[in-house]
């Protein structure tokens, strides 16, 4: 089944939600010393680039 467009954004909106939920309490000094949030954030943004590049379209070659 091909996957239409608000799939993707579907996506993307669901990985901001589990780095917001993620991160929540806290502070960067935090974040950076715990591997397993900072692999879990980078997955999820691994996820939101893999999903804007099925959606955006944009003709870098001409620009």
């Amino acid at each position: 089944m091909k996957r239409e467009y608000k799939d993707y954004l579907n996506d993307i909106y669901d990985s901001i939600e589990k780095i917001e939920k993620f991160t929540e309490h806290m502070k960067f000094a935090q974040f950076e010393k715990d591997d397993r949030t900072v692999l879990a954030v980078v997955k999820a943004f691994e996820k939101i680039a893999s999903r804007q590049s099925s959606i955006l379209t944009v003709p870098w070659g001409q620009i």
